[in-house]
């Protein structure tokens, strides 16, 4: 529990509830019946390592490999959901991946429906329907209704989707997949990005520290809540928890740092990225050309993590298609055109790979952005979402005996943003389903 609040997910493959693991991707179960009893062998079907070989291409060859193993992935995926007969549905909002999924498609001929959610974040549809018109395409506008404050159908969803991704997300991603399915007739397949971030965001080594092992002690790599009051909230020590880093990272089998630090971007992307998309198999066949095993291990394999930022990802649009950058990104970039070599994007690039590569300067940063943050509805937000998890602690004897909320309130003026009382939200709501269906079978001692 305190990994899922550190982390946003959990390592190895530990899930939630003791006694049931997760199993990695690439795996082939095989399950037989000897003698009444169900007996399993799990073959490893790809590997595993992730030690970088460094590829001695140039960065425009690196570019145009990318781009070719991407068009490769995407006209293979088009071609299966074709032979099936499903249709294809392909989100566009203002950002990378969503884009270089729409021009690839429209490069390729296809006819799919090209659709944009109204995203509670932000409203992006202007955005996008400029890129649409750029190719000539219409976009599906679907403007729907979350009603976020309905705590027992978010504790239903949460549920379902096994407790692996935050309740809020869950529950807008539900509403809005809902709207879709009651609009488009047929079955659908949909083409999202996950893998994308890979051309984009990279975990990469942090200086100053030993290893792996050190900077996940550290809070080199947290999410959400700190070790130390993720701890709290769920009453063990700080220093076992460490020693449970030290044995799950011990596990790895790379040599290398780059190696390691690669193999826990993996893990995060499967298990809390994957998560979310995975939600959305609920209505539709989800796709995912970024995730293709060649391009994924072309990236992971032979690309250091610090040629890979968002600069890497603007060119690699470029090289898929020039027209992706006539219309700009979305939001915090809005109209800033991440191709000239002297931009302030460019600028905010460098600086938060500077940040982010330094032990010193990224906890600074963090401390100062923290401190500005706590004022405001965000705060407001977090406050609220802190009662209704001591309200529900107090219906609950399972959430009271595992959780020590008494000092929620507390740590509201050290996280001002909302997303970490969710988090906590989102255990708490899974706790509670799992109590509702199985409440003989539950031990209340740690």
């Amino acid at each position: 529990m305190a990994e899922f609040l550190i982390f946003e997910y959990n390592l190895g493959d530990k899930s939630l509830v003791k006694g049931i693991r997760s199993m990695k991707p690439s795996l082939l179960l095989h399950a037989s019946v000897i003698d009444g009893a169900v007996r399993t062998v799990i073959e490893q079907m790809l590997p595993a390592g992730f030690d970088c070989d460094r590829s001695a291409l140039p960065r425009k060859d690196i570019l145009r490999k990318c781009a070719d193993l991407f068009m490769e992935s995407l006209e293979c995926r088009v071609k299966k959901i074709q032979e099936k007969d499903y249709g294809i549905v392909a989100d566009l909002s203002g950002g990378y991946d969503s884009r270089a999924v729409f021009a690839g498609l429209c490069n390729l001929g296809v006819e799919f429906l090209a659709c944009n959610d109204n995203l509670t974040e932000g409203d992006e549809a202007d955005i996008a329907r400029q890129v649409a018109r750029l190719y000539g395409r219409n976009l599906i506008h679907f403007n729907t209704d979350h009603p976020l404050g309905d705590l027992q159908q978010m504790q239903k969803i949460t549920y379902a989707t096994d407790g692996l991704v935050n309740c809020l997300t869950s529950l807008k991603c539900f509403h809005d997949d809902l709207e879709r399915e009651r609009s488009i007739s047929g079955r659908q397949s949909h083409f999202m990005g996950l893998g994308g971030e890979f051309l984009r965001h990279r975990y990469r080594p942090i200086r100053h520290y030993r290893g792996l092992t050190d900077m996940l002690r550290g809070d080199g790599f947290t999410n959400l809540f700190r070790i130390k009051d993720a701890c709290q909230i769920v009453g063990i020590d700080p220093s076992e928890f460490r020693d449970n880093i030290e044995s799950e990272i011990g596990r790895y089998p790379e040599k290398s740092t780059t190696g390691k630090v690669t193999h826990l971007n993996f893990e995060r992307y499967n298990k809390f990225d994957n998560g979310g998309e995975n939600r959305h198999r609920f209505f539709s066949w989800v796709v995912s050309p970024f995730w293709a095993k060649e391009l994924f291990q072309f990236i992971t394999m032979e690309v250091r993590p610090d040629k890979i930022d968002y600069i890497f990802c603007a060119d690699f649009l470029r090289v898929l298609d020039p027209r992706t950058w006539e219309v700009p990104l979305y939001a915090g970039i809005m109209g800033i055109n991440p191709l000239k070599k002297f931009s302030s994007f460019n600028f905010k690039v460098r600086l938060k790979n500077a940040l982010r590569g330094n032990r010193y300067l990224y906890g600074v940063a963090r401390r100062l952005v923290n401190k500005r943050g706590r004022s405001g509805a965000g705060v407001n937000e977090a406050a609220r979402t802190a009662r209704q998890i001591l309200d529900l602690s107090t219906e609950s004897r399972i959430v009271s005996a595992y959780l020590e909320t008494g000092h929620l309130h507390e740590l509201t003026s050290a996280y001002p943003h909302s997303l970490h009382f969710y988090q906590l939200l989102t255990l708490v709501l899974y706790i509670k389903e799992i109590e509702r269906r199985f409440r003989d079978r539950i031990n209340t001692d740690r």
